[in-house]
């Protein structure tokens, strides 16, 4: 059963349901203050649930503009799904999650995806904003009629009483709207009905300094935007909820300021008879503010002689700004990460170096000038030798070539698969130089070893994160597969943190016991690419042509297990890749052979088809060039310890 912790993990992953659980406990802690405020004015009730409503306004944009800040929390460590041991595969050609070698290999059980969740979501997620926003474009367009065919009311030579913020605002007569109401920001009007010329002086009065203190505080403005906003989270109840509170406290809000002036049993019984007006009205205006299910709860209000009454004051107003943005800035971009996924420098679980030396690439960025890329890994018995190569590469081998298991799906594992990292770690090359105790398997010195070295020596400390991106599904076409398997003895698994030995560096190389490698090489001739494979699985064949092929990752759904030996040439389209050694590719010769999709479907009855698929990567939260002092042949545990002070 999942963690309180994976639950918030697992949250965090999907944008979707983070904003929403954000939006919930915005909206939620804000409904619980004004309710523990019920006593204090209704201002101030009213400025905390605007608040809120101002977060959720900028929540979504901030989430995405703000970089987000990650939280490490303790979880058990989950087994990967199984798409995802599926979709990756090592290079020894056995699928993550199982032990290696050439009989412990399973099928691809993914389907294909045609229109994900997420995007079904966010499709009725816009029809459900967009249905919702009618009624306000509707109510605006109403709006602008009555402002139109309303009268100006000139028999009238007295002052509006109250004080509208030093702005005009002008009396309207209309004969369809059963009671005041307030419209307009830039040139606010009070529409007032056709029988209000025959309304007592103090009826009149009392209605009058209430739509005025409508116009102090915006309040139209105001609720127009909360009711956008409504309708962008037009399926959440607690929203809806915050919005009927906060219309309800602006017009408590503005009876207080009608108390101020007026005998509260006098003003009880005037809207005792609104109420009257309204319930016989059939149909109000849609972006009316007062309703008649509110009516009775002002009247009781209104008539409580303990409730605190007054404005909110400029203190309370600069104090719920200052928190709002705190609470943007603060909760928008939070991310909640496993800790198991959490790198911690000097950590004693993993394997370390014994002697460790890091020193600039002559002639490369950081070493005093420029140099294209780097001389790659080698690694012989307890040693690793790493010529030239950036942080980022190291950390691309360290993490996802040689995680064990990968920690996240990685269909298609490149430089971009490391996200957040500053420009030097992509660009500053340096030598490595370890020694370890005994002799480690190489995949040990380039997986596990080298991150401990990574955190050590750089500081290093990332996080697991994914995202949907656009795939291909491999899939067995109807004229049905074409291929078939070769034994498993027929070529040695390769260990891909070895050099290949034997003639030539593809797929041919010859391992010591005679047998070419089981490996796959991806070449060139003329204008066109080749693909060969002594021996490997699907699984391993869709990472290689993913990976440099295509355009995009390949998923494997064909459920066939085994190895597989074969030749094939496509057309190199969008020179998309120069085989080592090979000249670029003139765009003026056109390739003479069919595309990939053209040989796969016909030469091996495999067809690829888009679809979708989750990508791994690695967001650096924090990384460190090498000290000079660091950079010197020492002891890894010095360095360590070093480190720790």
């Amino acid at each position: 059963m999942m963690s309180v912790n994976g639950v918030l993990v697992a949250i965090s992953h999907s944008p979707i349901v983070s904003l929403l659980v954000k939006v919930t406990v915005t909206t939620a802690l804000s409904l619980t203050i004004a309710r523990l405020a019920r006593h204090s004015r209704a201002a101030l009730r009213h400025l905390v649930l605007l608040a809120g409503f101002g977060i959720l306004l900028v929540l979504p944009a901030a989430s995405i503009a703000i970089p987000p800040v990650s939280v490490a929390v303790s979880t058990a460590r989950q087994e990967p799904p199984a798409s995802a041991r599926d979709i990756v595969s090592d290079d020894s050609g056995s699928a993550p999650g199982q032990a290696r070698g050439p009989g412990n290999r399973a099928p691809a059980r993914s389907r294909p995806e045609t229109v994900s969740a997420p995007s079904l979501l966010a499709i009725a997620w816009a029809l459900g904003t967009s249905i919702c926003l009618l009624p306000v474009v509707l109510g605006l367009a109403e709006i602008r009629r009555l402002r139109r065919s309303a009268a100006p009311w000139t028999m009238s030579k007295r002052s509006i009483p109250g004080h509208a913020g030093g702005r005009r605002v002008d009396l309207l007569l209309h004969g369809s709207i059963p009671g005041p109401m307030t419209c307009g920001l830039v040139r606010p009007v009070i529409l007032l009905p056709a029988e209000a010329v025959t309304w007592p002086a103090d009826d009149l009065d009392r209605a009058l300094v209430h739509e005025v203190e409508h116009v102090r505080r915006a309040d139209w403005a105001t609720q127009c935007l909360v009711r956008i906003v409504c309708a962008a989270y037009w399926f959440h109840p607690l929203v809806w909820m915050a919005r009927w509170r906060l219309v309800l406290e602006a017009e408590r809000a503005c009876d207080d300021a009608v108390l101020r002036r007026s005998d509260a049993a006098a003003y009880a019984d005037q809207l005792v008879s609104l109420a009257r007006r309204l319930s016989a009205e059939a149909n109000l205006p849609l972006l009316a503010m007062a309703t008649r299910r509110d009516l009775s709860s002002r009247v009781v209000a209104v008539l409580d002689r303990h409730q605190r009454r007054g404005p909110a004051g400029i203190f309370p107003i600069a104090l719920a700004c200052a928190a709002s943005a705190f609470v943007v800035s603060g909760v928008a971009p939070l991310r909640m990460v496993a800790a198991s996924a959490q790198t911690n420098a000097g950590r004693g679980d993993q394997p370390t170096f014994e002697i460790v030396s890091i020193r600039p690439c002559a002639g490369a960025p950081g070493g005093g000038g420029r140099r294209v890329g780097g001389g790659g890994p080698s690694a012989s018995p307890g040693r690793l030798h790493l010529e030239c190569m950036t942080a980022v590469e190291m950390i691309l081998r360290a993490y996802v070539q040689f995680g064990d298991p990968p920690p996240l799906n990685y269909p298609r594992p490149g430089p971009e698969t490391i996200a957040n990292a500053p420009a030097w770690a992509r660009t500053d090359r340096y030598t490595v130089e370890a020694k370890a105790a005994g002799t480690p398997a190489p995949a040990m010195m380039t997986g596990a070893m080298l991150r401990s070295l990574l955190e050590d020596r750089f500081r290093l400390k990332l996080h697991e994160d994914s995202k949907e991106i656009a795939a291909y599904a491999l899939t067995v076409a109807p004229s049905g597969f074409k291929l078939k398997a070769v034994p498993d003895d027929s070529c040695t698994p390769h260990d891909p943190a070895t050099p290949l030995a034997g003639p030539g560096n593809g797929g041919r190389a010859i391992a010591p016991d005679g047998k070419p490698y089981c490996v796959g090489n991806v070449g060139g001739n003329g204008p066109n690419m080749t693909f060969d494979t002594t021996g490997q699985t699907l699984d391993r064949v869709c990472r290689t042509i993913g990976g440099l092929v295509l355009d995009r990752p390949v998923v494997n759904q064909t459920g066939i297990v085994g190895l597989f030996a074969f030749h094939v040439e496509f057309a190199n389209e969008g020179n998309r890749l120069v085989p080592p050694g090979a000249q670029p590719v003139d765009p003026a010769d056109p390739a003479t052979a069919p595309s990939i999709f053209t040989v796969f479907e016909k030469q091996l009855g495999l067809k690829f088809v888009p679809t979708r698929t989750r990508q791994g990567f690695l967001v650096v939260d924090r990384v460190e060039p090498p000290s000079t002092q660091l950079a010197s042949v020492i002891p890894a545990s010095q360095a360590t310890a070093r480190i720790a002070r």
